[in-house]
């Protein structure tokens, strides 16, 4: 499984990050969590085919994790075209609104629902292929009237656990972990400080642990505070890959 990181920045992009995309690549296919990074471009200027992708998921429905998906839904209906995807939406409100962005933009319901399979997330494992498995928890990003998920993808043995954003001061960081081991934790950090979560972090039963769509001064004093903790962590920079 190589996952790359095509932005991570927080809320709003900055200079060399793009808002939050990541690719994930196994078996010849490639599957996309999240676009707010303009994730066509991106793949275009990594060499990445656009016709492997065979699913793209979104954790909630603020633009910095769903701006570009128009322009990775919309290529697949032109010239690019893919009939292969299942895009999974946090909620039947995000999908149709979706679907109507898309007609705005002169495609017909028709023909989009002819060669992309629009769907919803839903909790527990709900994607599964032969290749890879994706699982949701809900997270209280939002607060618990509005769909926003975290997502578990498996493939070849490797489990990596991608957090979504949560809560403020992540409460529900314990109950979304587990006691479950991950290959790989993808930890998003624009919703606390590092200094404040940092000893339940700790607690995560993973191999290893990147943090992702970060700011900068949530990040104080990681420098000191990331050595300490039982498993490598890293700071994930824009287009960074990992293969586990």
């Amino acid at each position: 499984m190589k996952i790359t990181f095509l932005g991570t920045s927080h809320g709003y992009a900055e200079k060399n990050r793009f808002t939050s995309s990541t690719l994930i690549e196994t078996a010849g296919h490639s599957y996309i969590l999240d676009a707010g990074a303009p994730v066509e471009w991106i793949m275009e200027n990594m060499d990445k085919p656009y016709d492997r992708i065979r699913g793209v998921f979104i954790t909630h429905m603020h633009s910095d994790h769903v701006g570009s998906l128009g322009t990775v839904i919309e290529p697949m209906l032109r010239y690019r075209y893919n009939d292969n995807v299942t895009c999974f939406l946090p909620s039947q409100e995000g999908k149709e609104g979706f679907l109507n962005w898309l007609c705005t933009m002169h495609e017909p319901r028709e023909k989009v629902e002819s060669i992309v399979t629009l769907d919803v997330t839903k909790e527990g494992r709900f994607f599964e292929n032969g290749e890879i498995a994706v699982s949701a928890k809900p997270t209280l990003h939002l607060g618990e009237e509005i769909a926003t998920f975290s997502y578990t993808f498996e493939a070849n043995g490797k489990k990596v656990l991608f957090t979504g954003d949560m809560g403020q001061g992540f409460p529900e960081y314990s109950k979304l972990v587990g006691k479950e081991h991950y290959d790989l934790v993808v930890c998003e950090m624009a919703h606390a400080d590092l200094r404040d979560v940092a000893d339940s972090l700790k607690q995560t039963n993973t191999d290893r642990m990147i943090i992702t769509h970060y700011h900068m001064p949530r990040m104080e004093g990681h420098e000191e505070i990331l050595p300490t903790f039982p498993f490598p962590v890293t700071i994930a920079t824009d287009g960074m890959e990992i293969t586990l």
